[in-house]
């Protein structure tokens, strides 16, 4: 086995299905956050105007989109920034690939540094179960398919992780400073980077302690040259918190109200939820249980280096989990951390069985654990993969809408509102107002019934707030003339993110044909 090879299937499992959806923005709509603001900075103005997420990753990917224009003038495929805006306008395609094949390189750069942080702090053999873990590990996969700041972020953690532990090594200025500018980086691309801020604080007060000037080792200029440059990175990353700052201030409170309260306890706090569901079927459950035992037997064996990288999934675990927004990819960041105390395990429990064994073949013991260790995180990939390589039900809705339906007459979408069929502006799209009971077409309200609804409904929350007034109307006025139907919403076996607008489970794949809602449309009765 070997680190390319590992690399290899990495990028097989993340680059596999990455064309989903397209060229529709509603199948993931997370990624219009990052893709129409690197566009609209494009007139000019790049200030974001919203600081639910630090702007440094939709930055880096107006760099890639002022590469593609550039290239575009060579070829003379445009003659200007309106052509790539007007592309843009008429199909996203090539800009929402470029968003995440970015994020997924970035996933597959994760799985070489968590192999050069295993490296650094065991062996070669822990250091390719380590990478062989996270290349596999089914949450970060599924993740890095799509084009948001949750697995970009990751990457860099474990890029200042690496240079935390470098700096425990090797007490130089030059680690405290290369860690600190990746923090910063880390920060800029989502905030819970400035948690690194605990990692390196440890590693100071190992190398730099003073017993006789103890409050002197909150301002040694070393852990003071890391916080105050990941501070500047950060502005750097993210001018506008500064430019800004009212903006800023308002959406980092919204966010972080969102993270504490910013959903009902259906599905309970975050420390169990995660622990229960996001990490135990986000690594499988075989690679969750050696990752928990590895934990121990890290801080057993190497209690300081344990301390260190630990410190910051346990913070994070700590601050981060205590609410109730539950998103699977809140958890991401814990992947790589717990990768590596399952290689940790496996490699301790290997070499016990090797002892044991006379056989030629007894050095590929801990190898082939390893692999039945990932098994189950590889058939969820496996599974998820194949599933969002097939045309999304939406994509197909909007299909058949075309070429069946009368354009010019109007029309209803009903269903989660972020999950929107494309109807290529041939027809009237009317609203309807929950509240007031009342149809509308633009600021104009409707007191007839639009000629067409069309309803989308999936096993998760935000998709089966269908109003039983809308239900009561389809009974009375409309025909049911077409039905889409992807997945048995009765199979009890699939598990779902219920706070994520995505139409895919994320555990089961039963009684499913293809990604997308379930679709039926109606046509108001002749009077």
């Amino acid at each position: 086995m070997s680190i390319i090879i590992i690399l290899c299937i990495a990028a097989i499992a993340r680059y596999w299905g990455i064309w989903f959806g397209l060229p529709s923005m509603a199948c993931r709509p997370d990624e219009g956050h990052i893709v129409s603001r690197a566009i609209i900075f494009f007139q000019g103005d790049l200030n974001p105007h919203w600081f639910l997420y630090p702007s440094l990753f939709m930055y880096i990917i107006f760099g890639f989109y002022i590469i593609l224009f550039l290239l575009g003038i060579i070829t003379k495929k445009y003659a200007s920034i309106s052509d790539l805006i007007n592309w843009y306008d008429s199909d996203p395609t090539v800009f929402l690939l470029i968003d995440r094949c970015v994020s997924a390189f970035l996933g597959i750069a994760t799985v070489f540094i968590v192999y050069k942080i295993a490296l650094r702090l065991f062996n070669k053999k822990t250091a390719l179960i380590s990478s062989l873990f996270l290349g596999l590990a089914y949450l970060h996969v599924r993740d890095s398919h799509f084009g948001v700041t949750d697995v970009p972020s990751t990457f860099f953690i474990m890029c200042s992780i690496l240079f935390i532990l470098k700096a425990y090594d090797d007490n130089f200025l030059k680690n405290y400073i290369i860690a600190g500018i990746i923090a910063g980086l880390a920060m800029s691309t989502k905030y819970v980077g400035v948690m690194l801020i605990f990692p390196m604080f440890l590693v100071n007060f190992s190398n730099n302690y003073d017993k006789d000037h103890k409050l002197y080792i909150f301002f040694h200029k070393k852990f003071l040259s890391f916080g105050i440059i990941l501070l500047v990175i950060f502005f750097l990353g993210t001018p506008y918190a500064l430019l800004d700052y009212s903006t800023f201030v308002s959406d980092v409170s919204l966010q972080w109200w969102i993270i504490n309260y910013g959903s009902s306890n259906v599905l309970g706090r975050g420390w169990w939820y995660h622990f229960r569901f996001s990490l135990f079927y986000g690594l499988g459950w075989s690679l969750f249980i050696v990752s928990l035992a590895g934990i121990f037997l890290f801080l057993k064996t190497k209690t300081k280096e344990a301390a260190i990288f630990l410190s910051f999934p346990f913070i994070y675990y700590t601050l981060g989990f205590k609410g109730y927004a539950v998103y699977l990819r809140y958890a991401i960041p814990l992947i790589p951390f717990l990768c590596v105390t399952g290689a940790i395990f496996t490699v301790f429990t290997g070499e016990i069985l090797e002892q044991n064994i006379k056989s030629s073949l007894k050095k590929y013991l801990t190898y082939a654990l390893a692999i039945l260790l990932i098994a189950p995180s590889t058939y969820n990939i496996i599974q998820f993969d194949t599933l969002i390589s097939r045309k999304d039900n939406r994509l197909i809705a909007a299909e058949w809408i075309k070429n069946n339906l009368r354009e010019n007459n109007s029309i209803v979408q009903i269903g989660a509102k972020f999950s929107r069929i494309e109807l290529y502006n041939k027809f009237h799209e009317w609203t309807y107002d929950d509240k007031s009971g009342v149809f509308e077409y633009g600021k104009e309200k409707k007191y007839e019934l639009p000629r067409y609804i069309i309803v989308q409904n999936y096993p998760v929350k935000i998709w089966e707030e269908i109003p039983d007034e809308i239900i009561n109307i389809l009974n009375k006025h409309y025909n049911h003339i077409k039905s889409l139907q992807v997945i048995d919403k009765r199979n009890k076996s699939n598990l779902f993110d219920q706070l994520d607008a995505f139409c895919m489970p994320f555990v089961g794949f039963k009684s499913i044909a293809r990604p997308g809602p379930n679709i039926d449309v109606y046509e108001l009765k002749e009077p």
